[in-house]
C-alpha cells in the first residue's frame, strides 16, 4: 500500500498510523468516506448493469 501510504504523507504530512488514529476519533470523517465509497460503488455496480441490459 505504497501509493496510500505515500497519498498520506504527500497530502497530510502525517504517516498513516497518525492518519488513521485521527479518522477514528472523527465519526463525521468515516461517515463521509463511506458515503463516497458507497456512491461510487454504487456508480459502478449501475454501469455494470447497464452494459449488462444493453447486451440482452
Amino acid at each position: 500500500m505504497d501509493v496510500l501510504k505515500d497519498y498520506i504523507k504527500a497530502k497530510f504530512g502525517i504517516d498513516e498510523k497518525r492518519f488513521l488514529e485521527v479518522l477514528q476519533k472523527s465519526p463525521g470523517a468515516e461517515g463521509y468516506i463511506l458515503g463516497n465509497l458507497g456512491e461510487e460503488l454504487f456508480k459502478e455496480y449501475n454501469e455494470i448493469a447497464i452494459r449488462s441490459k444493453r447486451k440482452n
